[in-house]
């Protein structure tokens, strides 16, 4: 009868000290990675602008087996384009996200609700200081920042503890996403010196 009584002990002291530590991290995770184009500003931009244009890039697109039907509504690309999507896993996730706010060449903040879950999601496109290749004629890079923001439930703060143990899995998503955005980005370059 003690042992039990002390592996009940345990298990609340144990849980007792994960909400302790997840009450002191922060109430939102915010991940950022970044990566160079070579490309102009105004070449990426269209790119993060179109919700249908960006399904060919994103990393959320390689469960495209998964996805069942996607629909895209609002404008053809800019604030307050939307997508909407199922996929047929067990359980089906749904989804939708929206562009909330643009500013041509220089950013995209889209916000995603997965299963109830609600993420913001931020481009920011900045360009370097003239290099070598842009004084000589040839191209010119852009840094393109990936910002995501995702808030956490409150008490028992046990989120924030998931969050931060799968951070590492995000970055990795985020940067898979950003070299499939360089390579569409790049490639479209390519494709456009070569019909010149």
């Amino acid at each position: 009868m003690k042992w039990i009584l002390r592996t009940i002990l345990v298990i609340l002291i144990v849980f007792a000290g994960l909400i302790g530590i997840g009450f002191f991290l922060p109430a939102t995770q915010i991940v950022e990675r970044h990566i160079e184009i070579d490309a102009y500003a105004e070449d990426v931009y269209p790119l993060i602008n179109d919700l249908r244009v960006s399904v060919t890039w994103d990393v959320g697109a390689e469960r495209g087996s998964q996805i069942e039907n996607i629909a895209f509504g609002g404008p053809d690309s800019g604030v307050g384009q939307t997508a909407a999507w199922q996929t047929n896993q067990t359980p089906p996730v749904t989804g939708t996200r929206e562009i909330i706010e643009s500013q041509s060449p220089e950013f995209v903040r889209s916000e995603s609700n997965l299963n109830g879950v609600l993420t913001t999601q931020t481009f920011a496109i900045s360009d370097f200081a003239e290099t070598d290749a842009a004084v000589d004629g040839s191209s010119e890079s852009v840094d393109v920042l990936l910002r995501t923001e995702l808030e956490l439930d409150g008490f028992p703060y046990l989120d924030r503890i998931t969050a931060k143990i799968k951070e590492g899995g995000v970055k990795s998503k985020l940067d898979r996403t950003l070299k499939r955005l360089k390579t569409s980005a790049e490639n479209q370059m390519s494709a456009f010196s070569k019909e010149e």
